[in-house]
């Protein structure tokens, strides 16, 4: 298998949305566009020329974001050299937006993989998701310039 990372586009999203085959909590076409926000910064990860992964960073203003992946089933076929690269790109991405601060949500208590990319603890917001649900934010801090 060859794997690339590639500038992102709608269709790679809505390619993996539709191999998924699950149904999303708002429609794809506003979850797509929340991820092109201008000075938003984005990448996918493509194996044989196939989306397994979108990711990155959508500008909240103030060089501060929110860091977002939206991944396949296959990218779960070979985690340790998908989470390396996702965790590779992810300071890549920061610097290329400029980003001093990212921040990042998980629900039900998921956090290893926000752990994994080395980002830290701050709170619970509680009834934050579209469906109620509490929600655990975490940060990181990248050198400015």
């Amino acid at each position: 298998m060859i794997y690339t990372i590639a500038a992102f586009s709608p269709e790679h999203a809505m390619d993996i949305i539709n191999r998924n085959g699950k149904a999303l909590p708002i429609p794809e076409v506003q979850l797509i566009q929340s991820y092109m926000i201008p000075g938003s910064q984005a990448l996918t990860l493509l194996e044989d020329g196939v989306p397994i992964a979108c990711g990155g960073i959508i500008n909240q203003d103030w060089r501060n974001g929110e860091a977002w992946l939206l991944n396949s089933i296959e990218f779960c076929q070979n985690l340790k050299m998908t989470w390396r690269v996702v965790r590779e790109m992810l300071p890549v991405l920061a610097n290329k937006g400029n980003f001093k601060r990212v921040q990042a949500h998980s629900l039900e208590g998921k956090c290893s993989v926000i752990k994994h990319l080395r980002f830290q603890y701050e709170g619970t917001k509680r009834r934050f998701s579209i469906d109620g649900q509490d929600a655990t934010f975490w940060s990181r801090l990248f050198p400015e310039g």
